[in-house]
């Protein structure tokens, strides 16, 4: 699912705009005696704007788009 958000980063206020996929919880066992391990939440950045202007790749080639995921997750977390 898509969704954008707005985060800070080095002191400045980014929108970040990416791929989320939601918490599954782990269930020990369905009826059929199989079972799901879980996953945790994850948020994989696609766009990246300050001001108004994409910065992705910029960010992408300094190495901070795990960082930009992470601060984003967070912030989705935080919201709901």
């Amino acid at each position: 699912m898509e969704k954008t958000v707005t985060i800070l980063f080095n002191g400045n206020e980014l929108t970040v705009t990416g791929d989320y996929q939601k918490e599954e919880p782990m269930v020990m066992y369905y009826s059929d005696g199989s079972g799901h391990p879980g996953s945790s939440a994850e948020f994989e950045t696609t766009q990246v704007e300050y001001e108004g202007v994409s910065i992705f790749n910029l960010l992408e080639s300094l190495g901070h788009l795990e960082e930009i995921d992470s601060l984003a997750l967070d912030k989705i977390n935080e919201d709901y």
